[in-house]
């Protein structure tokens, strides 16, 4: 059987565990909040594997901080 990986918008509660998978990549995080950039996330079996993030600039976004 095949494991699936669901992919969320993410929640303000998963945004700890999003900065540790960040950093542990070494990637930026100190500029980056749910007001300011949206994320999606990977699960696989509820576990975090991946996450991107969006930061929206008027009719733009910037794509963001994307670890896998």
């Amino acid at each position: 059987m095949t494991d699936l990986v669901e992919i969320i918008s993410a929640r303000n509660t998963d945004m700890d565990a999003i900065r540790k998978l960040l950093q542990e990549n070494g990637l930026p995080v100190g500029d980056i909040s749910p007001e300011t950039t949206n994320f999606f996330s990977a699960y696989l079996n509820g576990r975090l594997i991946g996450c991107i993030g969006l930061q929206l600039m008027g009719k733009f976004a910037l794509l963001r901080s994307m670890v896998v």
